[in-house]
């Protein structure tokens, strides 16, 4: 499993992947593509939301597939 910590989010507690991740700045993306991933990964992105921590848990293709569109 791959772990990439974000940091600040502006989600609260109720979000949909989608929310997830349009609510990544530029410079967070940036940095889940400096990761090294494979589409099989299994990855975690932890971030702080607005409540407390959030964390999106998904595998590296669907990752790809939703991150192609920011």
């Amino acid at each position: 499993m791959i772990i990439i910590s974000v940091g600040k989010l502006d989600l609260g507690n109720n979000f949909s992947y989608n929310n997830f991740i349009n609510a990544l700045s530029e410079v967070q993306v940036d940095r889940i593509y400096a990761k090294e991933w494979e589409l099989e990964s299994e990855i975690k992105i932890i971030g702080r939301g607005n409540y407390g921590k959030v964390y999106l848990h998904t595998c590296g293709n669907d990752l790809s597939d939703h991150m192609r569109y920011i």
